[in-house]
């Protein structure tokens, strides 16, 4: 999309539509600046025939202008733009000045992606035949996936609460949808099975409440084993059922002999799992119960990039859980992951016909993790 020239117009000739900016801003301080040092950016309209132009960008430099008197405006000329190109122009100088809130910026993104949908609604020619998707958004506007998925969810919360329109950042907003309970995650079976399996609980009461024999998968994270825990997880896990316990390295042979005492079979090595760095990694160990082994083999060492936008330093890699649900349940098993502070864990169960729930013990930290979720 490049533009054609640079010119000057009249202002009366240019139509400025719904713009994805609201808030203008001091126009008396831009118009004692361009009164000064004059005009010093062009704005940015297309031509759309008969002498008429429509506004792409700029429109806070228009009504300076018009303020002081002028009449005309230097302005950078696009031609042949389709709607989705318009928007993709307009949101590029406006996020390039930095002039969009948070909310703003949001219902841009979902417009532009809207549209595209439009184009593709009948899937061909669709990426993989998928029709346009938020990842096709993403490689579009050279954002990542999941800041396209927080600009929609974004979008769509401020439409339930318009006082986030208010908002600043994207802090400030996320804090106002934890507290005043909007939770903008609608309109998908995997969506509502997300937030239905993602439960707010203390981890021992809730694994407590369970009844007998329910998991076929329970993974637990501990930092110090409380009394006669084992014997209460032995009782709650059928027969060849697994359980993984995530816990500190200097843990592995108290929680190993405990869980042998109560009747769970062990892995004679403990899995680890690396991070970022080879220093950095996290331990886990298999115990089955009337099962000596797991379904498949699984790599006693793996290692993973660790998700910088994770929500808490103990949530689980995508990948890992994706091997601990496959290699030790079957389609329809119960999974219980307790404390569980990502949706991602609970994702993987539910793409794999698992039935799921995991244990937040925040409310606070559950919420996030719905809003800040990745594409559902």
């Amino acid at each position: 999309m490049k533009y054609k020239d640079t010119k000057e117009v009249n202002i009366d000739s240019i139509i400025i539509e719904e713009r994805q900016r609201h808030d203008l801003g001091d126009i008396d301080t831009l118009a004692l600046s361009i009164d000064t040092f004059t005009q010093l950016d062009p704005i940015t309209i297309q031509d759309v025939g008969n002498g008429k132009y429509r506004l792409l960008g700029g429109e806070r430099r228009i009504r300076a202008l018009q303020k002081l008197g002028r009449t005309r405006v230097i302005a950078r000329l696009y031609e042949d733009l389709s709607k989705v190109e318009q928007y993709r122009v307009e949101l590029e100088l406006d996020v390039r000045r930095k002039s969009l809130t948070p909310v703003e910026e949001a219902r841009a993104i979902r417009r532009i992606y809207e549209e595209e949908k439009k184009n593709y609604e009948h899937k061909l020619p669709g990426r993989f035949g998928r029709g346009f998707t938020q990842g096709d958004l993403a490689i579009m506007l050279d954002r990542s996936q999941p800041q396209i998925s927080r600009a929609l969810k974004i979008a769509e919360a401020a439409d339930i609460n318009p006082a986030l329109e208010l908002c600043t950042t994207h802090r400030e907003i996320l804090k106002k949808i934890v507290d005043d309970g909007t939770v903008p995650i609608r309109g998908s079976m995997v969506a509502k099975q997300l937030e239905e399996s993602f439960i707010v609980d203390e981890m021992y009461a809730y694994i407590e409440s369970l009844s007998r024999n329910y998991c076929d998968l329970l993974i637990i994270d501990i930092d110090k084993v409380k009394p006669h825990m084992f014997e209460m997880l032995f009782t709650k896990i059928r027969a060849g059922g697994t359980l993984f316990v995530f816990h500190p390295n200097i843990l592995v042979s108290n929680v190993t002999s405990l869980a042998l005492k109560e009747g769970f079979f062990a892995e004679t090595n403990t899995y680890i799992c690396h991070n970022s760095k080879e220093d950095t990694y996290i331990t886990y160990s298999w115990f089955g119960k009337n099962r000596e082994h797991p379904l498949r083999h699984m790599p006693f060492h793996s290692s993973h990039m660790r998700n910088n936008e994770v929500l808490h330093s103990k949530a689980k890699a995508y990948t890992l859980m994706q091997m601990l649900v496959k290699y030790n349940t079957e389609a329809g098993g119960n999974v219980v992951i307790a404390p569980c502070f990502d949706i991602e864990s609970i994702k993987v169960c539910i793409e794999s016909k698992r039935n799921v729930v995991g244990v937040c013990p925040n409310r606070i930290l559950r919420d996030k993790a719905l809003i800040q979720g990745s594409e559902l």
